[in-house]
């Protein structure tokens, strides 16, 4: 199952997977091309996926970094995505008996690398400036979902993109490779 199965990451990863023939399901809130279509900040919405079904959970699922970080709405949308939506995602994964990993995809920022400090994969860090509550959500989104797994003994890979490529960005360097 891949949370945010139809945005930028979690696409690329579910054509990657279908091209080596795995099976894969999506949870997106608004794209109709999703297996499940719902908002993951609503908890009632994860009445729809079957139960004990899945054994592979990625969450590439984010609201991302694209309004003035001082902007109220930016904040709530941050929160419910980002934190919200993954303590969701932990309180329906309490039920699922057939879990055997979680692969969290963080992406700290997705346009550029617009910070002057060492972002590294081997410790939690952020960035500071206009990202910072996007990056912020996205390292407590890692936190708590590493708590959850190290209490339920779910083996986690956290998969932390210091920056990604999208639309009009040169592509090169060893991510995009």
């Amino acid at each position: 199952m891949i949370f945010g199965g139809t945005g930028f990451l979690g696409n690329e990863i579910k054509n990657l997977l279908s091209k080596r023939d795995y099976e894969t399901q999506t949870v997106s809130v608004s794209n109709k091309k999703s297996d499940y279509r719902f908002d993951i900040s609503d908890f009632k919405s994860f009445d729809k996926l079957p139960v004990n079904f899945f054994n592979i959970i990625i969450n590439c699922a984010s609201k991302g970094p694209d309004k003035d970080y001082l902007d109220s709405n930016n904040l709530n949308e941050s929160f419910n995505v980002n934190i919200k939506g993954q303590q969701n995602i932990c309180n329906w994964l309490k039920h699922q008996k057939t879990i055997k990993k979680i692969i969290n995809c963080s992406t700290l920022s997705v346009i550029s690398k617009p910070w002057k400090i060492n972002l590294t994969e081997d410790f939690e860090s952020y960035n500071h400036g206009d990202h910072v509550i996007y990056s912020s959500s996205k390292l407590f989104q890692e936190l708590l979902l590493k708590t959850f797994c190290d209490k339920q003994s779910i083996d986690l890979i956290q998969i932390r993109f210091s920056a990604l490529y999208g639309k009009g960005m040169k592509k090169n360097g060893i991510i995009w490779k």
